[in-house]
């Protein structure tokens, strides 16, 4: 709608060049102001510059049940949230499924809001219960995880989907979880355009004059 608001904006420009036979330089200036307004609207850059979070599977702890318990095993996933934004991201929710072979074997939903600060990482931990006799007896299972997130930016909500795929490795009490990692994460890199995000030089001051010396002879502070 932006788009089109300055497309308008410069048809009646253009409409007021026809009229008058020609639109001058302070006309055309302004028609310029007029079309840059337009487009940015009430941000530095135009639109919120928005990049989906990563997120990574980082590890994973199993809590199983006492033998003379009833029920089934739990798995406290641990998640590697990163957000390369300019701005903080909360998460309203997280929802996630392990699956074997197409087949729901474990699913949890975290609740509790977390964030994640602007260019930088943060740990993201889920629940989920577990099947019974979920792993069978196996020592490597080939999985998906499938994650639902819910985040909050300054332009609204929005939901992410990820999906990762990997083994877990069962031996002796423990989960290992193997697996094509997602993209690093760098903080401190920002998704900005660099001419936003380089940092600013001085300039470089006037070189102290010597009598008897010119600017930029040998020597010359």
């Amino acid at each position: 709608m932006r788009v089109q608001g300055a497309a308008v904006a410069w048809e009646q420009v253009r409409s007021k060049q026809q009229e008058t036979g020609s639109l001058g330089a302070a006309g055309a200036t302004l028609g310029m102001l007029m079309l840059l307004q337009l487009l940015t609207g009430c941000t530095a850059l135009g639109a919120w510059v928005y990049d989906d979070p990563s997120l990574s599977l980082r590890s994973v702890t199993l809590r199983p049940v006492p033998d003379s318990a009833a029920g089934a095993d739990s798995l406290d996933l641990v998640f590697a949230g990163c957000n390369r934004n300019d701005y903080d991201l909360v998460g309203e929710a997280f929802e996630t499924r392990i699956r074997v072979q197409g087949r729901d074997v474990g699913e949890g939903r975290r609740d509790q809001p977390y964030r994640l600060f602007t260019r930088d990482s943060a740990p993201v931990t889920v629940t989920l219960a577990m099947q019974e006799a979920w792993a069978d007896g196996a020592t490597e299972l080939p999985v998906e995880v499938e994650s639902e997130l819910l985040v909050k930016m300054p332009s609204g909500e929005k939901r992410i989907a990820v999906i990762q795929k990997g083994t877990l490795v069962l031996s002796r009490g423990s989960v290992v979880f193997k697996g094509a990692q997602t993209r690093v994460c760098r903080p401190g890199i920002s998704t900005l355009p660099s001419a936003f995000t380089q940092p600013v030089g001085r300039d470089r001051p006037e070189p102290i004059r010597t009598p008897g010396k010119t600017a930029g002879q040998p020597g010359e502070p």
